[in-house]
């Protein structure tokens, strides 16, 4: 798709420009899990910056409503809703503080380096504005509508 191209070209030009080098987001011995719905949806751009910072983390799909249901209740979705990210003792619940997080940890979000701190931002918004449609497809009912609309 268009996003993730350009995804990877801001990606590109941060490291061709002399930007910061990537640095590890928590201990080795840290264990970092994102929790997310089986497919792809508002994770997505999660798993692109835990990637592009080279943080090592489990996937944990939920395939039943059940396994939801009982990390809502237990109590680790502050929102009571996914995905969920646990990393260096947080349990954080919302994409774009997931997002902005492990880019701040990775060094890639462009805070001392206000153009490239433009572009990371820019990006970030792009891929909130697009990911309406990406989501939606899940609860359309009619799939191929949803598809020829885009």
């Amino acid at each position: 798709p268009p996003h993730y191209h350009h995804a990877m070209a801001a990606s590109v030009d941060l490291e061709a420009s002399g930007g910061p080098p990537r640095a590890s987001c928590g201990p080795p011995h840290s264990l970092t899990r994102l929790t997310y719905f089986e497919g792809w949806g508002l994770a997505e751009q999660t798993r692109w910056v835990l990637a592009a910072t080279n943080v090592d983390f489990e996937q944990v799909a939920l395939t039943e409503h059940e396994q939801f249901t009982t990390l809502r209740d237990e109590g680790s979705l502050l929102f009571k809703q996914l995905p969920l990210l646990e990393i260096d003792g947080l349990k954080l619940t919302q994409s774009q503080a997931m997002t902005r997080y492990v880019a701040r940890k990775g060094a890639i979000d462009g805070t001392h380096n206000f153009q490239q701190g433009a572009l990371v931002d820019m990006l970030c918004e792009g891929i909130r504005d697009a990911r309406g449609v990406v989501v939606g497809y899940a609860f359309n009912q009619d799939k191929a509508a949803h598809v020829a609309s885009i």
